[in-house]
């Protein structure tokens, strides 16, 4: 224990197997920490009235610490705890690993709470129990420069093995930083007023695979903000980045999303670079989503806005059993607009919009390359779509000036749903140009500027069409029978 107003500094030296807390600042001093080994503290009672326990702690007003090349290894509950307003604490070049679970599960490599601020420099935390660096409460804040927060663990907690959580209000920067191997996640933010920043920072390789349930590389959920600016986001399991719930914000910036393909037969699992939901808005540009499973953007739920600017989506591979694989899929009221975008080379349809209420807007855009090797939306079975743009079961689709090219099946499929092209070029598809089933009268398309040539390679020459207009109930693929051929 220090004392009141007191200014103490401990200089290379080993605190060993203490009970409650190896150093504990429950004044307001000034405390310097430099080489020195803080370890294998444990839990016994609590350390006064819900006071936490554990390696190093600051829990006073304007209780303030300087940490620098110190190691907090094998303690109890958390390596490292801040708390109160005004209690501050500076890492430098220190390592916080391997904190154990009290009785509670929790096993937190850094807590920062009540409105205590932490800044962490050069420093790592590795194999924590539970979270690795945790930000609760309003007012408080933490920023993380030149660090690394790696293999956070899982234990009986029902939501464990988190590299990063901020929650309640409180506040993470993260510059320049490595994330990677937690059990469960790398990154959440929950709660209105809950602010992440992520800049220059790689995220890699969550292991949740074992847990068996939809884990992603970064979440936001319940009203909080994430940005995402110059980053790289690969070899995530099952999802890249989830937004969810009304009021939540997220915005990626210059950031590139790849290389993630799903672990074979796991259940409930997505593998979707980004997936909004219930509400959320999401504003991506500049970025590269590369080479993922199911889907590089899904958005769905009315009220969920996604709006994708100078943005490449390419290289999406459908599941293990042959489902989905689009570059961007919009369903159940959600809206989305694509500005600038490429989608280039995806399995079953460039763009996939359904359902009453989905709007998809592009603009000034394009649509290539779109391969056979996905299946029906509502089940198994390979070998269908290649479209580049699918509108079904009731969407509106708005495209203006885009290219739509060299795709496998459709340049641009309308089922029962309704829109406008204008503008646009749509040539080399090896169906049709434009297709529409059953709602021909519900797309706007002739005398709009468009320049429809050069499709239908793949059917024999005496039915090389272009454009259909047919009303009429159509297959899939359309049947040449069954179109009225429109030249220009």
């Amino acid at each position: 224990m220090l004392a009141q107003d007191s200014t103490v500094a401990v200089v290379g030296s080993l605190v060993d197997d203490n009970t409650e807390a190896g150093v504990v600042a429950w004044v307001a001093v000034d405390l310097i920490l430099d080489s020195t080994v803080v370890r294998n503290t444990v839990a016994g009672a609590e350390l006064g009235e819900g006071l936490p326990k554990g390696g190093f702690g600051l829990e006073n007003i304007g209780a303030s610490a300087i940490v620098q090349e110190s190691l907090f290894e094998g303690n109890s509950t958390a390596g490292v705890w801040v708390g109160l307003d005004g209690a501050s604490v500076d890492l430098l070049s220190t390592v916080v690993r391997d904190t154990e679970p009290d009785d509670n599960g929790e096993g937190l490599g850094m807590m920062v709470c009540a409105g205590g601020f932490v800044s962490a420099e050069s420093s790592l935390f590795a194999g924590n129990s539970a979270v690795g660096v945790a930000v609760y409460g309003q007012g408080t804040e933490a920023v993380l420069s030149g660090t690394v927060v790696r293999d956070s663990k899982a234990n009986n907690l029902e939501f464990s093995g988190i590299g990063v959580e901020a929650t309640d209000q409180a506040s993470l920067t993260a510059s320049g930083c490595l994330f990677g191997g937690s059990a469960y996640m790398e990154v959440i933010a929950v709660g209105a007023g809950t602010q992440v920043h992520l800049g220059s920072t790689k995220l890699h390789d969550t292991a949740g695979a074992s847990q068996e349930i939809a884990i992603r590389a970064v979440q936001a959920t319940e009203g909080a903000s994430f940005d995402i600016r110059d980053s790289l986001l690969e070899g995530f399991e099952m999802g890249g980045i989830g937004a969810y719930r009304q009021g939540t914000r997220v915005n990626v910036a210059a950031s590139v999303v790849r290389d993630s393909m799903l672990p074979p037969g796991l259940a409930n699992a997505t593998g979707v670079a980004l997936e909004a939901l219930g509400g959320a808005a999401v504003a991506i540009s500049g970025c590269l989503f590369d080479a993922r499973t199911t889907a590089g953007v899904a958005a769905g739920e009315a009220g969920t806005a996604v709006v994708l600017r100078g943005t490449m989506i390419r290289g999406t591979k459908a599941e293990e059993e042959g489902r989905y694989g689009m570059g961007v899929a919009l369903t159940e009221g959600a809206a989305m607009t694509l500005f600038k975008t490429l989608l280039d080379k995806n399995a079953t349809a460039g763009a996939l919009l359904l359902d009453p209420g989905s709007i998809m807007l592009f603009d000034t855009s394009a649509v290539t390359g779109t391969l056979i090797g996905g299946a029906t939306v509502d089940g198994p079975g390979k070998g269908v779509f290649g479209d580049g743009i699918v509108a079904a079961a009731g969407g509106e689709l708005e495209v203006a000036s885009v290219l739509v090219a060299r795709n496998a099946r459709n340049g641009i499929f309308f089922s029962h749903a309704s829109g406008t092209v204008a503008n646009s070029t749509i040539v080399g598809n090896d169906f049709y140009g434009l297709a529409m089933e059953e709602c021909a009268d519900q797309v706007e398309w002739e005398g709009k500027g468009n320049y429809v040539v050069g499709n239908a390679s793949a059917l024999p020459p005496d039915k090389a069409v272009q454009v259909t207009t047919s009303t009429g109930g159509m297959a899939v693929p359309p049947a040449p029978e069954m179109i009225e051929i429109q030249t220009e």
